[in-house]
C-alpha cells in the first residue's frame, strides 16, 4: 500500500512547486521511481527498485492484474488500488527494446525480460482495464479534491485494445532519450535552425525506433511550430 500511496502522490497529485497542469504522459524510469518514494543518498535508485520490486511485482497479485485488472480496493484509504500495477507496465514499456518501441510484441518482450518470465503474456487484457478503473477513480476523487490533477487519455489506435493507453502514456522512453541525446550529438547545428531541426528529425523518427509518445509528441511540436 505503501507504494501506491508513493506513486499515487508522486504521479496524480498536484507537486510541491504547484504544478497543476493535466497529465497527458508518465516519465517512469529508475529515478522517478525512486523520487517518488522518497529514497534519497548514492544508492536511492538500488534501494528503490529492490523495494519497488519486492512490493509490487513480487508480492503475487501482478499476473492477476495483468490478465484480468484484479487489485486491491483501497478506498477506505482514497487510494486507486491499481496504480502501482500500472506505473509498472509505464516503467517496462520505457525500458530499452528491440527497436519497435510502440509495438505490443516488444511490450511483451521487455515484460519477459524484466520479471525474468517465459511466460509470453499474449493476453493482456487487465492493463486496459485497470486505465478505466483509474479514469473512474480519479473523476469520482476530482469532484470532492482539487489536489488531483486531470489525467487526458490518449488516442490509440482501435487494434491496441490491451496495452496501447500504457503506451501512448509511457514518454519519454529510455530510447527517446538515446535516440534525441544521439541526434543532437551527431547534428549540433540544428539546436539553432529549428527548422532544420524539425525536417532532419521527422526523417528519424519515421523510421521506428521510437515510443508512441514521441511520435505523437514530435507531431504536436511540429503542428504547432508550423502554425
Amino acid at each position: 500500500m505503501e507504494w501506491e500511496r508513493a506513486l499515487t502522490r508522486h504521479f496524480l497529485m498536484v507537486g510541491t512547486g504547484g504544478d497543476a497542469s493535466p497529465i497527458r504522459s508518465f516519465e517512469v524510469s529508475d529515478e522517478t521511481i525512486a523520487q517518488a518514494g522518497g529514497f534519497t543518498g548514492g544508492d536511492a535508485i538500488e534501494r528503490a527498485m529492490a523495494s519497488f520490486t519486492r512490493h509490487v511485482v513480487q508480492a503475487g497479485g501482478l499476473p492477476d492484474a495483468l490478465r484480468q485488472g484484479l487489485h486491491p480496493k483501497m478506498d477506505a484509504w482514497e487510494l486507486p488500488g491499481c496504480f502501482a500495477y500500472l506505473v509498472l507496465t509505464l516503467y517496462v514499456a520505457s525500458l530499452h527494446g528491440n527497436g519497435d518501441e510502440d509495438r505490443n510484441g516488444d511490450f511483451r518482450h521487455k515484460l519477459r525480460r524484466f520479471l525474468g518470465s517465459d511466460r509470453t503474456f499474449m493476453e493482456l487484457p487487465g492493463v486496459a482495464g485497470m486505465w478505466a478503473s483509474l479514469q473512474r477513480w480519479l473523476a469520482r476523487r476530482r469532484q470532492d479534491d482539487g489536489s488531483y490533477r486531470e489525467l487526458v487519455f490518449p488516442e490509440v489506435p482501435r487494434n491496441w485494445v490491451h496495452i496501447g493507453i500504457t503506451l501512448k502514456f509511457a514518454f519519454p522512453t529510455k530510447t527517446d532519450v538515446t535516440l534525441m541525446a544521439s541526434f543532437l550529438h551527431d547534428r549540433p547545428h540544428v539546436a539553432a535552425d529549428p527548422l532544420r531541426l524539425v525536417s532532419e528529425f521527422a526523417s528519424l523518427i519515421d523510421r521506428g525506433r521510437r515510443s508512441a509518445g514521441m511520435a505523437d509528441a514530435f507531431e504536436d511540436f511540429r503542428d504547432a511550430f508550423a502554425s
